[in-house]
């Protein structure tokens, strides 16, 4: 009885705060001694850990024998490794064609879906904002994802062409259908656009860790599939003519088309799509009977 109270009281100080850091450290170990003392499968994962460790440490084991990649770039910051590329796999749903959401806005405008949903990307819905008027007045259909907490009102003539979204599941289906992505380039956003085969124009989040959403930008600007904005030297003027330029109207043998969109979208159609879940499966199995 006196064991248990003891392992209360222990309990009771891990989840104390306070204001000295010195003393903080005394609660944050009485809640690690509380589960070392009342959980045994939580000790016996941590001796099977330590003890792996230290015996790969004494036999020289590799942490891994090959890294699958989503991407075949990255095998040039894995050099001490085998690779194998596999691609990411995706949603279910970009994987099958999709029809257009019915609330998406009617017209014959180019339609944009601008995903500034995430806590990153306030920078893109605050660009957005910015130049709502001017895309409104160039008849362009607007699906912007917001987030949860980035609904803004807004006052624009012919506003009927342009709709905020905190969040959809639909996102396969817009993007499938859509002219161009406004988008952050984590490495989902990357692999979705290339399975899309879609244009856009990508503002890497500035902060990421070891800049890698740039990076991953490169990929698709390097094959001209889409632009690269740098945040830093984004403006409303540099946005605005950046979408000035991929919709500029030119005629060829009588039809009007975008030139540089078309081209954009040709670019996308010549990466190499290779279905993910399939060769990692692959993979998986071969290893599976080596081991």
């Amino acid at each position: 009885m006196k064991k248990k109270i003891n392992y209360l009281e222990t309990r009771k100080e891990s989840y104390k705060t306070s204001s000295n850091v010195f003393i903080s450290f005394k609660y944050a170990f009485s809640g690690i001694s509380y589960v070392l003392k009342t959980s045994s499968n939580f000790k016996i994962q941590l001796i099977f850990a330590v003890a792996s460790l230290i015996i790969g440490f004494l036999l020289k084991i590799s942490l891994s024998n090959y890294v699958l990649l989503g991407f075949k770039k990255t095998n040039t910051y894995l050099r001490n490794c085998k690779t194998i590329y596999t691609g990411t796999p995706l949603r279910p749903q970009f994987y099958k064609s999709n029809p257009l959401p019915v609330w998406v806005p009617k017209g014959k405008g180019p339609l944009l879906i601008v995903m500034g949903g995430s806590q990153g990307a306030k920078a893109i819905n605050q660009i957005l904002y910015e130049s709502l008027e001017f895309l409104i007045k160039k008849q362009f259909r607007i699906v912007h994802i917001v987030g949860e907490s980035n609904l803004k009102p807004f006052h624009v003539k012919n506003s009927k062409n342009y709709i905020q979204k905190k969040f959809t599941n639909e996102i396969a289906a817009l993007i499938q259908n859509c002219d161009l992505v406004i988008s952050r380039s984590g490495a989902g956003t990357i692999n979705e656009l290339m399975e899309a085969e879609k244009p856009s124009i990508l503002i890497p989040y500035p902060y990421s860790k070891n800049n890698h959403q740039e990076k991953n930008a490169m990929i698709l600007a390097a094959s001209g599939g889409s632009v690269l904005i740098n945040q830093n030297n984004m403006s409303k003027e540099v946005f605005e003519e950046t979408l000035e330029r991929i919709f500029k109207i030119k005629s060829k043998k009588g039809k009007k088309h975008y030139e540089i969109l078309d081209l954009m979208k040709k670019n996308m159609e010549n990466n190499n799509k290779i279905k993910s879940k399939n060769e990692i499966k692959k993979y998986i199995d071969y290893f599976l009977k080596e081991f």
